[in-house]
């Protein structure tokens, strides 16, 4: 068997809707699940969905939210968390890939100053970054998305 890896690495302006130096009250938001018990093990949860993704994979299950784009924005997604304070423990960050937005830590931070644990899904292709937010304790969790295609081959 040959394992063929189907994925193009994109740079990051290529695959932003907004500008590299995008703050944080702007970051491409797609779409926020109000619920979710698998998510986040042990934890009940949202997730919030970033746009765009610093890969284009064949396989991606999740084509609209990196091909589109973000339809809301931080203080609703602030908002909404401020409410749901008592029912829900964690907030996952996924996507796309929510690491390539320099806002991220910021959000990270604010959404941690309220009490939530927070995942980050990533397919670790900003290491610099996972690395900060590991050394802060910004994470509770940080699960590495890789997928690989595999295709069978008679070479």
């Amino acid at each position: 068997m040959n394992a063929n890896i189907s994925a193009r690495v994109m740079s990051t302006p290529e695959i932003c809707s907004a500008a590299p130096d995008t703050p944080a009250a702007t970051l491409p938001i797609y779409s926020v699940t109000p619920f979710t018990m698998l998510d986040f093990p042990g934890r009940t949860a949202c997730i919030v969905w970033f746009s765009g993704c610093n890969m284009r994979c064949g396989y991606c299950h999740n084509p609209q939210i990196v091909k589109g784009k973000g339809r809301g924005d931080i203080k609703q997604v602030m908002d909404f968390l401020r409410k749901r304070a008592g029912l829900l423990d964690g907030v996952v960050l996924s996507g796309g890939e929510a690491s390539v937005y320099p806002g991220l830590p910021d959000f990270i931070r604010e959404v941690r100053d309220l009490g939530y644990a927070v995942k980050l899904d990533t397919n670790g292709l900003r290491p610099d970054i996972i690395r900060d937010f590991l050394e802060q304790d910004a994470l509770i969790t940080l699960p590495l998305i890789t997928k690989l295609h595999l295709r069978n081959s008679k070479e």
